[in-house]
């Protein structure tokens, strides 16, 4: 009988619990997480895996409440990250305003 190659295949990345988020600073790729605490005046991310975010990092954040619903478009500046194993976690504070602003806390009054 003849010994056939297996080859180990990565374990996939664990799917974020709770609303998606998905942050681009445009110095690497993109980071996907989830939201764990979000606010009208910022959130708090967790991320999977190791990120190039940084502390002061201007970000474009698109967020998903419901998998069903489009994601909403928001900016924030990134206040600090702590990175342990393959989980960053990080704070943001929201920098847009307008439309995408009040959308956004629309959203959040309808979780809350």
């Amino acid at each position: 009988m003849a010994a056939t190659m297996v080859e180990t295949m990565p374990s996939p990345s664990p799917v974020p619990e709770g609303p998606m988020v998905w942050l681009e600073n445009g110095r690497g790729p993109i980071a996907r997480g989830s939201v764990e605490l979000v606010s009208s005046e910022g959130a708090h991310i967790r991320l999977i895996g190791t990120t190039s975010i940084e502390p002061d990092d201007e970000l474009e954040v698109r967020l998903s409440f419901d998998r069903e619903s489009p994601t909403l478009g928001a900016t924030a500046k990134v206040l600090w990250v702590q990175e342990a194993d393959d989980i960053t976690e990080c704070e943001l504070e929201w920098t847009h305003s307008g439309p995408e602003r009040d959308q956004l806390e629309s959203m959040i009054a309808a979780r809350n």
